[in-house]
């Protein structure tokens, strides 16, 4: 059974080797240092995805605002191990970010991505029927293109 749970500094080394899986080698003492910042923040949300109490998954939200738009969510982070994709593991950590949002009076939840487009459009479009409306598309950040997904979160 999939549990999901607010990050603590102990989950460092789960964290870093999750990470790792996307390429990124960030070291459990960075992670650490970075959690001690991000986890007494209101406007930062670090969820840990587990199974029999391994961490399999974790995402990182955060309240953002522009001046040209209210404040929304953005996915700043989302792993899922590479052994539970496709398990519904990254379904359950976005809902748990629109939740979130929902509660710091965001309706939308956005995500810029380089790398697993197809993986990640599958998240989104599986929450489509239940929780969101996404509009998708293609944008160029610099000169790498990116997908990019902004999920309209409804009131409850």
């Amino acid at each position: 059974m999939i549990t999901t749970r607010v990050a603590r500094l102990f989950d460092a080394d789960e964290v870093s080797r999750l990470t790792s899986q996307l390429g990124y080698e960030v070291t459990p003492t960075l992670v650490r240092t970075r959690l001690s910042r991000i986890l007494v923040r209101r406007d930062h949300l670090f969820v840990i995805a587990e199974e029999n109490g391994r961490a399999i998954g974790w995402v990182h939200g955060t309240v953002a605002e522009y001046v040209e738009a209210g404040p929304f969510v953005v996915i700043a982070g989302l792993v899922v191990d590479r052994n539970h994709r496709t398990a519904g593991v990254g379904r359950t950590l976005v809902q748990q970010v629109e939740t979130w949002g929902r509660q710091q009076g965001c309706s939308t939840v956005r995500l810029w991505s380089s790398t697993a487009q197809g993986t990640l459009a599958g998240v989104f479009e599986s929450t489509k029927p239940e929780s969101s409306s996404i509009t998708r598309g293609c944008t160029v950040m610099t000169t790498m293109k990116a997908a990019s997904w902004r999920i309209t979160v409804p009131s409850r």
